[in-house]
């Protein structure tokens, strides 16, 4: 007979930010002088909904 291991399922929502590469150093220094991008005054954002 071969054991069966369950998996448990868990839900998270992530969400990424946008952010400029003021020195052009290509890392993100945040805090510092890589700030979000931003549209009508809010950071620009994007959410995905992953299940582990």
């Amino acid at each position: 007979m071969q054991s069966q291991r369950q998996h448990q399922r868990t839900q998270q929502t992530l969400t990424a930010m946008l952010h400029t590469d003021a020195n052009d150093n290509r890392r993100l220094d945040y805090p510092g002088v890589d700030r979000p991008y931003q549209r009508d005054g809010q950071p620009v954002t994007a959410n995905a909904r992953i299940t582990l």
